[in-house]
């Protein structure tokens, strides 16, 4: 479902204008989540591991250098389990969704890569405000939820903070959104971990080479 959050009739011709549009919509297949969830779990040790010895940074995120997270640059989720029925079933949910986003707002479906990755966030930790990007090749990016949690994730006006689009992160909860919108979650107070998986999408076609070889087609 498209959700909209734009400006009124500017006054002056100083006055900032905007026209956001964020995705929303829901994966129903909670088995499968569960086992993306148990995967991301058992895994992350692994992908840690695999990477320790390299510079590592939590994207904006304040999950710390030793999280999961700050892995992003070297992993892509959806290749590592690209074996895997539930993550294939998944990754095939997001291309559907995003070209219903295309649709709804008449542009481009245009040829993509993905790049992907998993957050696990622990009992009073929250991600802090941060965007995926704002360069000339920015697109758009999106996060998923796999199970129920008492957390939301805030999107933020680019022109004014006190402004703000709230979506609550329930199981199979997906958003889209463009890439440069910062956004951050509230804080995790329950006792169990909470697991979503984020990414971006990039135009193929414009997209820097390092970008390309990481990504995977979309």
């Amino acid at each position: 479902m498209l959700h909209n959050f734009s400006s009124i009739d500017p006054l002056t011709p100083f006055t900032p204008t905007w026209n956001i549009n964020l995705w929303v919509t829901t994966y129903e297949n909670k088995e499968n989540l569960y086992i993306m969830k148990d995967w991301i779990e058992q895994n992350a040790p692994i992908i840690k591991e695999r990477h320790k010895d390299k510079e590592r940074n939590d994207g904006g995120t304040g999950l710390g250098n030793d999280s999961l997270t700050s892995n992003f640059q070297y992993f892509n989720l959806f290749d590592e389990t690209k074996d895997i029925d539930a993550f294939v079933d998944y990754k095939l949910f997001v291309k559907d969704e995003y070209k219903k986003f295309c649709k709804e707002l008449d542009v481009n479906n245009e040829i993509c890569i993905l790049n992907s990755w998993a957050n696990i966030v622990h009992t009073g930790q929250k991600i802090k405000k941060h965007n995926h990007g704002a360069t000339h090749f920015s697109y758009l990016s999106g996060n998923g939820h796999l199970e129920d949690y008492e957390t939301s994730t805030v999107y933020f006006n680019p022109f004014d903070n006190a402004v703000r689009y709230t979506i609550p992160n329930r199981q199979g909860g997906l958003t889209f959104f463009p890439s440069y919108l910062y956004h951050a979650s509230t804080e995790h107070v329950a006792d169990n971990d909470r697991f979503s998986v984020a990414f971006d999408i990039l135009v193929e076609s414009i997209s820097p080479e390092p970008i390309k070889a990481k990504g995977t087609a979309f």
